[in-house]
């Protein structure tokens, strides 16, 4: 019997190929902000967790940006977003699951927000640079 879809996978899978790769491109977009916080904060923090936490977060940019490609052009393959939502909400790191749940959150609001609003929406889903998570 197959696996069972998370609700995460299921709500990609209702939209179109494009509009999963914008939403992915946003979340892609929020880790890059998560990225330059972990660089200011690797000076006080143990120089192998920094290093460790941003080579995985640069694994999870790897994984959201192959699945951007594929699903802007002909070959997106669909049987590859249940790795890609694991890869993005579930890093051994507790510190990063907590910032990559926090992205995914703050890109599906302004997903949500930008359909209700309709494709003409001044909303962009742009905002500052948050605070760093934990």
């Amino acid at each position: 019997m197959p696996e069972a879809q998370s609700p995460d996978v299921n709500w990609l899978l209702t939209l179109r190929a494009a509009d999963r790769a914008r939403f992915l491109a946003l979340v892609s977009h929020e880790l890059t902000v998560e990225g330059r916080m972990l660089g200011r904060r690797a000076v006080s923090m143990e120089t192998d967790l920094g290093i460790e936490r941003l080579r995985q977060l640069n694994e999870i940019q790897h994984q959201l940006t192959g699945y951007i490609y594929f699903a802007l052009g002909p070959d997106e393959e669909v049987a590859f977003l249940p790795i890609v939502v694991r890869c993005v909400l579930e890093p051994r790191d507790e510190y990063l699951r907590k910032a990559t749940s926090s992205a995914w959150q703050w890109a599906l609001q302004a997903t949500v927000r930008a359909n209700a609003n309709g494709p003409t929406s001044p909303d962009s889903g742009c905002r500052s640079p948050k605070e760093p998570v934990g």
